[in-house]
C-alpha cells in the first residue's frame, strides 16, 4: 500500500468525517509505519517536528490559563463600554478577537469573546449567528501574523527554520506580519461594511474580573523570550517547544496548588487534543508521501502548469484558498 494512496484515503475522509480528523490521521500514520514506507525512527524522529508540537502544545496550555484567569472577557467588555452603537461594538469585538489571536490559537480566542458577543447581541434582541462569523473570521486572519499562534505559523518556523522575529523581519525584508496585517486591514473594510444598519446603543453590564495577572505574565514572558530564541537556538529546533512546555508545566503547578479554578483533569480535558494528535498524524504522512517522491512529483507538474516564477506560484495558490474560503463563507452567511 502506497503513502501516496494512504494520503489520499485518509484525505477524502478527513472531509467526509471531520471530527474523527485526529483517528484518521493516526492509524493513516501506523498504516503507513507498518507498511515499511517508514520505520519507526523516520516516523518519531525525523517526521514529526518535536519543537514545533511542544511550542503548539505550551502555548495551548498557557491559552487555557489566560481564558481562565478572564482577563481577555474584561478586556472585551471594556472595549464594548467604551463604544457608543452596537455597530461600533461589533467592530471592536472583531479588532481585539483579531489582535489577541496574534499570541493566542484561533479556536481559543472565539471561545473567549463568544460569551461577550452573546450577552452583547441577546440585551440587543439581535441574532448572533452574523456577529460570531465576523469574530471567527476576524481571529482567522492572523493565522500566521506570529510564530505564536496557529498551528500553520509553527510549522513554516519549523520547516524554514524561523525564529519569532523572522516573521516581522525576514532576510532584512518586511516578513509575513506585515502581509498579514495587509489582509486584516482590508478585511476590516468588511467587517464594518456588514452591521452598518446597527446603530442601537449600547451598554453592558459588567460581570467579569481578573482572577489573577499570573497567566498574562507567563504569556508575556513566552513571547519575550521567543523574540530572543535566536540567540540560543539560531535553526528554530528546540528552545520554542522547550521553553513553552516548561512554562506550560509550570503553569500546571500553579493552577493545581495556587489558582485552585478546578480539577486538572477538567482543564486538560478541555485542551486541543485533537488537533494535535491530527498534527502528529498528518507530519507522518507527509513524510511518508515526501520519502516516496510524490511530493517532488506534484511540485514538477505544478511547475509545468504555472511555470516556475515564485509570484506567479503564490498568486494561483494563494488566490484558490481564498477563492474556495470566500465561496464557504458566502453560503454561511447567505
Amino acid at each position: 500500500m502506497t503513502p501516496f494512496f494512504v494520503f489520499v484515503t485518509c484525505y477524502g475522509l478527513f472531509v467526509v468525517r471531520p471530527k474523527k480528523r485526529s483517528v484518521i490521521a493516526i492509524i493513516g500514520a501506523l498504516v503507513v509505519v507498518f507498511s515499511g514506507s517508514l520505520n519507526w525512527r523516520q516516523a518519531v524522529l525525523e517526521c514529526i517536528p518535536w519543537n514545533v508540537i511542544g511550542l503548539f502544545f505550551g502555548t495551548l496550555l498557557l491559552a487555557e490559563y489566560f481564558s481562565d484567569s478572564r482577563m481577555p472577557a474584561v478586556i472585551a467588555e471594556k472595549l464594548v463600554d467604551s463604544t457608543g452603537t452596537l455597530r461600533s461594538a461589533m467592530f471592536a469585538i472583531c479588532a481585539f478577537s483579531s489582535g489577541i489571536s496574534m499570541f493566542v490559537e484561533n479556536v481559543a480566542v472565539v471561545l473567549i469573546v463568544a460569551p461577550v458577543a452573546l450577552s452583547l447581541t441577546e440585551k440587543l434582541k439581535v441574532s448572533p449567528v452574523k456577529l460570531l462569523i465576523l469574530i471567527a473570521l476576524s481571529s482567522n486572519l492572523q493565522g500566521t501574523a506570529t510564530l505564536v499562534d496557529d498551528p500553520p505559523s509553527m510549522i513554516l518556523a519549523g520547516h524554514l527554520r524561523m525564529t519569532f522575529n523572522d516573521f516581522f523581519v525576514y532576510q532584512g525584508r518586511p516578513g509575513i506580519f506585515f502581509l498579514v496585517q495587509a489582509g486584516a486591514i482590508g478585511a476590516a473594510f468588511i467587517i464594518a461594511f456588514c452591521p452598518r444598519k446597527h446603530r442601537e446603543a449600547v451598554k453592558l453590564v459588567k460581570v467579569e474580573k481578573v482572577k489573577s495577572y499570573v497567566p498574562s505574565v507567563l504569556m508575556l514572558v513566552l513571547i519575550g523570550c521567543l523574540s530572543l530564541s535566536s540567540l540560543w537556538d539560531r535553526d528554530f529546533k528546540w528552545f520554542a517547544g522547550a521553553f513553552a512546555m516548561t512554562l506550560g508545566c509550570g503553569g500546571l503547578i500553579w493552577y493545581r496548588f495556587q489558582a485552585r479554578w478546578g480539577r486538572i483533569r477538567k482543564l486538560l480535558a478541555m485542551l486541543d487534543w485533537d488537533t494535535t494528535f491530527y498534527m502528529i498524524g498528518v507530519f507522518v504522512l507527509v513524510g511518508g508521501v515526501s520519502k516516496a517522491g510524490w511530493l517532488n512529483s506534484l511540485a514538477q507538474g505544478l511547475m509545468k502548469v504555472i511555470g516556475s516564477n515564485s509570484v506567479r506560484a503564490y498568486v494561483f495558490i494563494v488566490g484558490l484558498a481564498v477563492s474556495a474560503a470566500s465561496f464557504f463563507l458566502w453560503m454561511i452567511w447567505n
